[in-house]
């Protein structure tokens, strides 16, 4: 695995009700700098020898974000750049992760909060109604609430995918789960369920991923299929991708997700 990598992410969404059909696709480049990585270990005493602790073992990892496209139909073009425009809020975040596969602190909020409130203001000098005041809104929670761990790293669109809480080292029946979003433009959540499968020939670690709903959740699922691909001893993934369709009231819901190391990259 490279040490600061590249990937290049894709999203399609598809929303069919009756006769119409709404597609929304989403591309972008993520940078990631690897700032430390620091292993504890600690002695065992009836093994006379010292153990990697993965708990307080931990990656800081900064995100770039790059060259992000949005694709919509030709009326909705004007929203296209708007979305396009919210997607850097997250530019330039630096987290924490445990080698136990958690994502465990966000190291720069104040910078990310300034850092959004200009972006706000920039929007809101292209972009004005009620609709739009009324979005930034509820996208400013995250900052104000200090939850920036909940939204962009359990989020699909986001870095949901390059950050699976699988640990660096696991027994050959291991199996995950934590909730997860599609996006913020729903309210829907899930329970991911991460499951090892095997490993192949050049050593990489293949998984599963599926999905439950949540207790009281009014959407009905379809399908909800995905892998994961990651090399030993890392905590990124080489590759992922996600199918997912289910339906609320009289919509039908289709999201693809692909994420996939640029290994040209030799940064």
């Amino acid at each position: 695995m490279l040490n600061n990598p590249t990937y290049a992410f894709k999203a399609t969404c598809r929303v069919i009700e009756k006769d119409h059909r709404d597609v929304v696709s989403y591309e972008c480049a993520l940078h990631i700098e690897i700032l430390e990585n620091i292993n504890k270990v600690h002695y065992i005493k009836e093994k006379n020898s010292n153990m990697n602790d993965a708990q307080a073992s931990f990656y800081v990892y900064q995100i770039e974000i790059n060259d992000v496209k949005v694709t919509t139909g030709k009326k909705a073009q004007k929203a296209a750049d708007f979305i396009r425009r919210l997607y850097y809020r997250y530019d330039w975040i630096i987290a924490k992760a445990q080698k136990s596969g958690f994502i465990t602190s966000t190291e720069n909020i104040e910078e990310l909060k300034n850092n959004w409130r200009e972006l706000k203001q920039v929007i809101l000098s292209s972009y004005c109604g009620a609709k739009v005041e009324n979005y930034l809104e509820h996208l400013n929670k995250p900052f104000m609430q200090n939850t920036l761990l909940e939204v962009p790293f359990s989020q699909y669109l986001y870095f949901g995918l390059l950050f699976p809480p699988i640990p660096v080292a696991h027994n050959s029946i291991w199996q995950g789960a934590r909730n997860i979003q599609l996006s913020d433009f729903e309210k829907e959540s899930f329970e991911e369920i991460i499951t090892y499968l095997n490993t192949t020939k050049d050593g990489r670690r293949r998984y599963k991923i599926s999905a439950n709903i949540l207790p009281d959740s009014p959407i009905y699922v379809e399908s909800f299929t995905g892998t994961i691909m990651r090399s030993p001893g890392a905590l990124l993934v080489d590759q992922a991708e996600a199918e997912i369709i289910y339906y609320r009231n009289d919509q039908r819901i289709e999201w693809d997700f692909d994420l996939e190391m640029n290994t040209l990259n030799l940064c």
